[in-house]
């Protein structure tokens, strides 16, 4: 893994700021499990009104990581990953500004180029969010923006 805390996302999503949803990546078997953090502040993703992590947010954010998983077991291969499903998602009380969100990723199977993924936040030791993702690959042709 490189030595940049988000580089495995930036290899495999074209998420950029303000899309970009993890602080850093903290662990990474690639194409096994992840683990990631995110910190919520008051001003971001929703405005000072909502001053949290929205549920819609912290699915992309647990979708980065399962990418960041999924893609550094590719090497060299360059594959875009796209969001089949969600299966099962279950929300508790959501992250707040000042939480430190830890989420994590687990891979499941994978079947013809379809991956099933097993992912859970939490903020300390409160579960905020768990379920599954099915991603999919499809071929890159070129460089990003081509």
């Amino acid at each position: 893994m490189s030595a940049h805390p988000i580089a495995a996302v930036l290899a495999g999503t074209p998420h950029r700021h303000p899309m970009l949803l993890l602080d850093a990546i903290e662990s990474l078997e690639p194409g096994f499990r992840g683990t990631a953090r995110k910190a919520v502040t008051a001003g971001e993703h929703g405005g000072a009104a909502l001053s949290g992590f929205a549920p819609t947010l912290l699915v992309d954010a647990l979708g980065q990581l399962a990418i960041a998983v999924l893609q550094a077991a590719g090497g060299s291969e360059h594959v875009v990953w796209y969001l089949g499903s969600i299966e099962g998602m279950e929300f508790g009380a959501p992250a707040r500004a000042g939480d430190v969100v830890r989420m994590q990723a687990a891979v499941q199977r994978s079947f013809r180029g379809s991956t099933r993924v097993s992912v859970v936040a939490h903020v300390a030791e409160r579960r905020i969010a768990r379920g599954f993702m099915v991603l999919s690959t499809g071929a890159r042709s070129g460089k990003r923006g081509e």
